[in-house]
């Protein structure tokens, strides 16, 4: 993706742009929020989001790592699947509503579904209330075990 396409109509790019690192998983969950509606906006229907793997109500950094005493299933159940679960409540991403009007559309429903409860694996599905032209769609830490399934899935998951 070409940063200078995410600029807002009229600005310049010959300043330096930071980003901000956020500090918990509330604050990552709207930063990605919004990259992925800005995408979406610019036609990017398929997007690779990769988030810090911290329980959504923990601060994110730090210099102990965070310890997953149960593995990959205990990574998905207090972390991936909370955090995209959130995620995908608040991506509002029906291109045939107007930016600002998105902000009123209520929250989707949101199901999960484990993949394969051995390596914390599993698909999300937001469904949007004005209809399925607003559905978002979610892997959580897919592995090259599940890409039979994935290709599977992403072929019920494309418009």
């Amino acid at each position: 993706l070409n940063p200078r396409s995410m600029l807002p109509e009229g600005e310049s790019c010959s300043r330096p742009r930071f980003l901000n690192v956020p500090e918990s998983g509330v604050a990552m969950v709207r930063q990605c929020r919004d990259a992925i509606e800005r995408a979406y906006d610019a036609g990017i229907m398929r997007q690779t989001v990769r988030l810090a793997v911290v329980p959504p109500d923990q601060p994110i950094g730090g210099l102990a790592p965070q310890i997953w005493t149960g593995g990959p299933e205990a990574r998905y159940a207090s972390a991936g699947l909370p955090l995209t679960v959130e995620l995908l409540r608040q991506v509002k991403a029906n291109k045939s509503i107007d930016r600002e009007r998105r902000a009123s559309i209520l929250p989707p429903t949101v199901t999960a579904e484990d993949v394969f409860d051995f390596d914390g694996s599993g698909v999300a599905t937001a469904s949007a209330r004005e209809g399925s032209a607003g559905d978002v769609k979610a892997a959580i830490f897919f592995n090259s075990l599940d890409a039979e399934y994935l290709n599977r899935w992403y072929a019920t998951a494309t418009p």
